[in-house]
Parts: structure tokens; C-alpha cells; sequence
């Protein structure tokens, strides 16, 4: 492709001629030939329509021909100007003609070496001959190759018209960019309007040097940078319960600049039928986002027979995320994810993830920061598909006063000295409203609004917090109070009727309730050290936190009484608010005790060759045993013992573990007694559960070095755009870096409960255990093979599982994607070119395989 702005030389002519080239003594004839390693022309007294300084070096020489007038410049000949650029091993200008030439030079062993490179911006072709008249402003270019963004032409005889369309003869289209494609489109004439379209003359496709059978009668090749509306190509299969299908396909339509969308639809041969929109939006440096929408309609059966089903479901995701460049001080995100429950049960146009997720939430939400305070207003959803349950809030609205402190320094006997304890009490505010519906989504429907609003609660909650900090000697002392206030705006009320019948009413108004809350830690630090003599383990260290703490709640009673029946009974009135916490509250007072354990080593390291290198090793990152004791409770004082403990045996894996443990006994039906375990026979402590898990990351192989983040900032091979993109999705891409690795994960559960069987009472222990990996190879250069599965030991039976394969091949890809087992046994088959602009020319196929059905037909 010869770009229509080629005008370079006609501003390198009037360059030279008006800085009198053709008057200076040519070196050549003086004897004393140098070679010119870059010329600068700059006039200043001519107002040429040159705006940019033009540069042509040479790496061997350039000679001026004043009688023929041309100019000739021999190897690594370049000439630039602005973003145009045209490289040769031979280029000469003739100013009588106002014709340029360009093309490359054979070595000793007859090799043509520096043909013609020329580049635009984006643009670029090489050739073996270049050659343009200015006056006509007709080219001829010989065995040409054009590169605009992803397509490539390659053309014997390419001839630009003065309108700057190009006229090939003789070539092929592709989208690799091998000199050797490994596939093209044959034609004999070609017609290519820049940042427009690619027209042919018959054409047909070829396979390395293999003709296939694919002919049309003309080709149709996009050819710009620009969004362009077209029609989406749809996948085909067989699905066992829905019959033949065609999926996504759809029309691609862009919303101007900033925006595209693709409207997509299914249809199945027995009836069933899907409708998608799929919306981008992105605004570099303000925000970014996507918008998809699903309605599908799913028929089961046949329906003239028993079994047969109908659903009909729907879908919204939606994402938004801002720059944090955008808007200083004001921050606005949205992941919306919500529909009915049945939504992804047909694994045909559905992920995995999607399908075994039973649990679905949302969230949008809008924050404005100040000097000394932040509103926030959100919305939240959560939908639990198995159970139907749905909680929405809309709108909750918090407001949070930055923590300030109390205006005490009058307290002082002097200004003079340190800060005293009460000037460091900071106190910090926040309060939230918060309006909220629970329902079940069988109930959701526009018939039903009524109803639904009758359940909608709200209600607003303060807090108060003030705390402070005392050092005393090695002991750091952190008092703290809360004060919580709640408002209702309704109450429930219940009254017997002709003293028999218990009627229940809600009443608006205002009311509040309020409780407080204070407490006290004391916790300090002691350190152990063991030095050892030899060549291993030089020392270890024990770093102890012990923390004491008391905190203190009274009772509260917010509770109504009624008389039923003759018998007294009470009821909560503020359950029809949405903070509708338990009327009632036992006071407490108690003792916390919390002990933290670090123990760190030092061992001669191995890769220090002068002997006296030394390397920190954790042993134990952190084991912590914690419980507390009620003062003011009349039975069961103390409480449960946790023990929980973190490790990092080696690189990149860890081990977790905790435990439970209760100090009471119990009775013969297993309840706690208000007698300690050490008071009686047996261990003095039970366990109640015991969790392990332990996770690693395997790596390994000879892949190749992954260039510093410095050295990516610059890419010929993406946008900035791209790699940001890239970077934030990186899961959707395949990394050959790396010829392997492995993610593994283990767990480990035992529950420990009582369990009356006739007149005995059995100790029990539930066993749960599972592994979890997922992992790639590299079978060959450009072949992965990855596995995400995992197995119940406890069950004896294999978690969801996918097996993925793909083919990188150059400018085609292959990709399998096969779920073996349970409910969703499918597959999915596509081999296609990489290239967007070609998108649509692949092969895909899916479907599902069941017993006795073979995953290829």
C-alpha cells in the first residue's frame, strides 16, 4: 500500500533547492570523500510549507548529481520527516522528473539486501523497487508488502492513482505476517482505498501452498482502524436435551467512539431460544465498563409428554470502574450481578464458574471525600440461587466523621513536656441509613409490588467511638468507649382481641434505642534469643505478644410483655426495622487473654560463597491461643479455646491450621454442664474441630526471561491501551513462559459432636477432606494443556472439572474446552485466526455427550 501523503520529497526538492545545495563543492570532486552520516537542512530566510526539519542519512555516502540533478544516497539510506519514513540501501531523487526511486542493493554473494521499508504511522510495506512522480502523482511499486494494523498485502506490481487509491496485480491478502504466510487469500486484481476497504477480484484461499476449495467471485476486506457495524457469524452443535443449535450469533454495532455494542441471539431446533446484549464502554483516564444482558427461554421435553418444562430467565452483569485520576475526592464504582436462579443451568452458553456459583451479590456505590468527613450512598443485593432468598438495599446512605481530638489541653498544669494521655483521646463518628427488603425471588414480579413494599424495613444507626493510647514503661494500655443509638420508623404491636385472638399491627413513628460499650487492653512484647554453635542453625527467635484486655456491655430490655392465656409472654417490637437486633441483652463483663507466638531462625546460607552470609527463616509465621472469661455470667464462665497457628514450610506454599476446644463436661444428652473437664476424669480439654490446609504453587522448567517492567513500557507490538487491558484481564490470555505449573490445595476438616443412640451417648467425629488443583504444561513450544479439577475424599467423588487445550498457532489458534464429567459434560471445539479483522473465519463446534455418547460424531 503507497500512502497518499508520500510528499516527503517533494519537501526534501524544495528543501535542497532553497538551502542552494547545487552550489556547494562536491566533496567527491575535491578528492576528500567523507561519508555523510546525518544532513540537517534548515532555512530559515525561505518560508518554504516545510514545518518540521527533514533528515536523510547514509551510511556510506551521498552524492549530489548536479548535472543530471539528482540526488543518491547508498546504503542504510533514511529518510525522515514528521511520522514519515523511508529506508533503502539505494534511494536518489531527480528534481527534473520530481521522481523518486528506491530499491536495494546486492552483497557479494548476489543476496538483495535493504529493499525499500516505508512507514506512516501505523502504516508500513516493504518492496523490492519504489517508484513515485510528484507531478503526476502516480507510483509504481514492485513486489510490494503492505502492513496496515493486522492485514498484510503482498502484490507483484502495485500502482498508486492520484485519487490515492492503490492498484495491485498479481498478490494475496493475510493477517500473518510471515514472508511465507502460512495461509492467504489468492486474487489477481486488487483495489485498496486507504483507512476504507479491501476490494478483489476473484479469489480464493490457500493454505500454505495448498489450494483449498473455497472460492468466491469477489473479495471484501475491512481496511481501517475505525469501529465498523457488521453481522456476527453464530457457533453450530448438538445438544442431547435442546437439539441443534446456532449460538451468538448476533450484529456488531458501535455507539460512537467511546462505545460498541453486540446484540446476539441462540436458537435450538426443539424450540428453546436466547437474546444477549453485550455493551463496552471506556474513557482512558475516566472510567470504563461493560453492560451485559441475557433473556433466554428453555424448553425441556417434548410437550406432549410428561417431564416436558419451561423457564424463562433473565440476567444483568454490569461493571464500572473510575480512574482514580478522574475525580479527586470523589469515587464511583458498580458490579451489579442479579437474575433469576435457573440463569446459567444451560452449560451450552454458560462458564463453570457461573454454573456451580451459588451465590450472586451486587454493588453500587458512590463516595465524596472531604478535608475531615466522606458521605457515602450505595446499593447492595445478595441472591442465594439454592435457596431463593434474595436481600436488597436501596438505599444506604453513611456518613463518617474523620477521628478528631478532644479539646483537653486546658487540663495541663503547664504547656511544657510530652503530650498527656487524655490530649491523644480521639474520638470518630459515623452514622447510616439504611433501607432493606428480604424476600424470596419466587415473589419478585411487577403484579406483587405491593406486596413487596409492605415489607421493606429501614432504620438509621449511630456510633460514637473515642479510644486513646498509654504507654507505660514496656506496656501500651488502649482504653476505648462506643455509644450506639438506633432509630426506627416503625414498631410492632401485638393486643389480644376478645381476649383470644392474637393480632399483630405495625405502626410508623419514631423511635430509638441505644446501648453502650467500653473495654481496655494492656499487651507488651518479649523477645527470646538462642544462639547455637556450628555450621546449620546459628540462631532462633521467639517473639511473644500477650495482650490482657477487659470490656464491659450492660443489660438492655427493650422487650413487650403481653398475658396469654394466663400466661406471660414477650416479643420484640423493632423486628420490622432493618437494624432488628435481639430485644434483650445479658450484661457482660469480661477478661480477654490472647497470646501470640513468632518464632524466626538464622541458618548459614548456602549461596554465599564467602562463608558468612546468613539466611532468615520463619518456622512459625504466627500461633495464637485465645479465650476470655465473663465475670457477671452465672454458669459457664469461661469460654472456648481457639488456637489457630500460620506457616511457610517453603516458597510459595502454606500451612494453616486451627482448632476449637471446650473446658466444660457435659451431661447425658451432651450438653455443657457448669463443671470443668480437669475437675473430672479424661483430657482436661475436648475438641470440638481440628481444620488444616495446606496450599503450594509448583513452577518449573527452563522458559524464557520476562523482560522488567522498564523494558515493556515501550511495545511495538500493542497499544498502551492493549497492555493495560491485557494486564487486568490476564487470565484470558495464555502465558508459554512458563512450561508448567501447579496450583494444589488440601483441606482438612473433623467435627467433633455428642450424639444420644438408645441410652448412650456417643462422641462423633465428621470427617470432611478435599484436594483442589489446577494447573498447565507445555507440551510442545506452542502447545498447552491445562486441568482445573479437584476430589472429595470424604464423598469419594471428583469436583467440577475442565480440561483445556490450546494451539498457538502463529496467526490461527486452536482451543478445546471439555468438561469429562457430571451434569455438564460438554465440549466446545474452535480453531480460528487470531486477527480481529477475520474474526469470523473459524471453525468451531459444540455440544454435549452423555452415557454411551461419544464426544465426536
Amino acid at each position: 500500500m503507497f500512502p497518499a501523503r508520500i510528499g516527503l520529497f517533494t519537501l526534501l526538492m524544495l528543501t535542497s533547492l532553497s538551502s542552494e545545495l547545487f552550489c556547494q563543492p562536491d566533496s567527491l570532486l575535491l578528492g576528500n570523500d567523507t561519508i555523510n552520516n546525518a544532513t540537517k537542512i534548515e532555512n530559515e530566510s525561505y518560508k518554504s510549507p516545510i514545518d518540521e526539519i527533514i533528515t536523510y542519512p547514509a551510511k556510506d555516502s551521498t552524492i549530489y548529481d548536479i548535472a543530471s540533478q539528482t540526488v543518491h544516497m547508498y546504503k542504510g539510506a533514511k529518510v525522515t520527516y514528521g511520522d514519515i519514513s523511508l529506508e533503502a540501501d539505494y534511494i536518489s531523487y531527480n528534481f527534473s522528473k520530481m521522481e523518486v526511486t528506491a530499491y536495494g542493493l546486492p552483497d557479494t554473494n548476489g543476496t538483495v539486501l535493504g529493499k525499500p521499508l516505508f512507514k506512516q504511522g501505523s502504516q508500513a510495506f516493504n518492496s523490492d523497487t519504489i517508484r513515485y512522480n510528484f507531478t503526476t502523482e502516480k507510483g509504481l511499486i514492485k513486489k510490494v508488502v503492505t502492513n496496515d494494523g493486522e492485514s498484510y498485502v503482498h502484490s507483484e506490481v502495485s500502482k498508486k492513482q492520484a485519487d490515492g487509491d492503490i492498484h495491485n496485480y498479481g498478490g494475496m491478502y493475510t493477517t500473518c505476517n510471515n514472508e511465507k504466510p502460512h495461509y492467504h487469500f489468492r486474487f489477481n486484481k486488487m483495489i485498496v482505498k486507504p483507512n476504507d476497504k479491501i476490494v478483489t477480484g476473484p479469489v480464493y484461499m490457500k493454505i500454505g501452498q495448498v489450494p483449498l476449495p473455497l472460492g468466491l467471485p469477489f473479495g471484501f476486506f475491512p481496511n481501517t482502524t475505525k469501529q465498523k457495524a457488521g453481522i456476527l457469524i453464530p457457533g453450530y452443535g448438538q445438544s442431547q436435551s435442546l437439539g441443534f443449535f446456532l449460538i451468538n450469533g448476533g450484529y456488531y454495532l458501535p455507539i460512537g467512539e467511546y462505545m460498541d455494542t453486540k446484540l446476539t441471539g441462540d436458537i435450538y431446533s426443539r424450540g428453546s431460544w436466547g437474546l444477549r446484549s453485550i455493551t463496552n464502554y471506556t474513557r482512558r483516564y475516566k472510567y470504563n465498563g461493560n453492560l451485559d444482558v441475557s433473556f433466554n427461554s428453555i424448553l425441556n421435553g417434548d410437550r406432549d409428554l410428561l417431564g416436558f418444562t419451561k423457564s424463562q430467565n433473565f440476567f444483568v452483569k454490569w461493571a464500572h470502574r473510575q480512574d482514580s485520576k478522574a475525580r479527586p475526592g470523589v469515587t464511583f464504582s458498580g458490579s451489579v450481578n442479579a437474575g433469576t436462579r435457573n440463569n446459567f443451568r444451560n452449560n451450552l452458553n454458560s462458564s463453570q464458574n457461573d454454573f456451580i456459583s451459588n451465590q450472586f451479590a451486587s454493588n453500587v456505590s458512590y463516595s465524596k471525600r472531604w478535608t475531615n468527613s466522606q458521605l457515602n450512598i450505595s446499593g447492595s443485593h445478595s441472591q442465594n440461587t439454592s435457596t431463593g432468598n434474595v436481600s436488597i438495599s436501596l438505599p444506604q446512605v453513611g456518613f463518617n466523621l474523620n477521628r478528631f481530638f478532644l479539646p483537653l489541653s486546658f487540663l495541663r498544669s503547664s504547656s511544657a513536656g510530652a503530650k498527656k494521655w487524655y490530649e491523644t483521646i480521639g474520638v470518630t463518628y459515623n452514622s447510616q441509613f439504611q433501607n432493606q427488603l428480604n424476600t424470596n425471588d419466587t415473589l419478585i414480579s411487577m403484579d406483587n409490588l405491593s406486596e413487596l413494599s409492605r415489607q421493606i424495613v429501614n432504620g438509621v444507626r449511630h456510633n460514637i467511638n473515642a479510644n486513646t493510647s498509654i504507654k507505660a514503661g514496656y506496656v501500651s494500655i488502649t482504653p476505648s468507649f462506643r455509644l450506639t443509638e438506633l432509630w426506627h420508623f416503625a414498631q410492632q404491636e401485638q393486643f389480644l382481641v376478645n381476649d383470644t385472638t392474637l393480632v399483630t399491627d405495625t405502626l410508623g413513628g419514631f423511635f430509638a434505642t441505644r446501648n453502650y460499650s467500653m473495654s481496655a487492653n494492656m499487651t507488651t512484647k518479649i523477645y527470646g534469643m538462642f544462639n547455637f554453635k556450628g555450621d546449620g542453625l546459628k540462631a532462633i527467635r521467639h517473639v511473644m505478644t500477650p495482650s490482657l484486655g477487659f470490656s464491659y456491655s450492660p443489660e438492655f430490655d427493650y422487650r413487650q410483655e403481653l398475658e396469654l392465656n394466663g400466661e406471660q409472654m414477650d416479643y420484640n417490637p423493632f423486628v420490622v426495622s432493618s437494624y432488628n437486633q435481639s430485644a434483650f441483652g445479658n450484661e457482660a463483663a469480661s477478661l480477654n487473654f490472647n497470646l501470640q507466638n513468632n518464632i524466626e531462625g538464622k541458618i548459614k546460607s548456602r549461596r554465599d560463597t564467602s562463608g558468612s552470609g546468613m539466611k532468615k527463616v520463619k518456622f512459625i509465621e504466627n500461633l495464637n491461643v485465645s479465650t476470655a472469661y465473663n465475670l457477671v455470667a452465672d454458669s459457664l464462665n469461661l469460654s472456648r479455646i481457639r488456637l489457630t497457628a500460620r506457616t511457610t514450610p517453603f516458597k510459595n506454599s502454606t500451612i494453616q491450621y486451627s482448632s476449637l476446644y471446650d473446658p466444660y463436661q457435659v451431661d447425658d444428652q451432651g450438653r455443657n454442664i457448669n463443671k470443668f473437664r480437669w475437675n473430672g476424669s479424661g483430657p482436661i480439654l475436648r475438641a470440638l474441630q481440628h481444620n488444616v490446609a495446606f496450599s503450594t504453587r509448583l513452577s518449573g522448567g527452563k522458559g524464557e526471561r520476562k523482560k522488567p517492567i522498564e523494558e515493556e513500557a515501550e511495545s511495538t507490538f500493542a497499544s498502551t491501551e492493549e497492555i493495560e487491558r491485557i494486564d487486568n484481564s490476564s487470565n484470558q490470555y495464555v502465558d508459554f513462559n512458563t512450561p508448567w505449573n501447579l496450583n494444589l490445595s488440601y483441606t482438612l476438616s473433623l467435627n467433633n459432636s455428642f450424639r444420644v443412640v438408645g441410652d448412650d451417648l456417643r462422641d462423633t467425629t465428621i470427617t470432611q477432606q478435599g484436594i483442589l488443583f489446577n494447573g498447565d504444561i507445555r507440551l510442545f513450544k506452542k502447545w498447552k494443556i491445562g486441568v482445573n479439577s479437584g476430589y472429595d475424599l470424604s464423598m469419594q467423588d471428583w469436583t467440577a472439572t475442565t480440561v483445556s487445550l490450546y494451539w498457538d498457532l502463529h496467526c490461527w489458534e486452536f482451543q478445546a474446552n471439555v468438561i469429562p464429567i457430571g451434569v455438564r459434560k460438554s465440549f466446545n471445539l474452535r480453531i480460528g485466526v487470531k486477527a480481529s479483522v477475520l474474526q469470523d473465519l473459524k471453525l468451531q463446534r459444540r455440544g454435549t455427550f452423555g452415557d454411551g455418547q461419544p464426544l465426536f460424531q
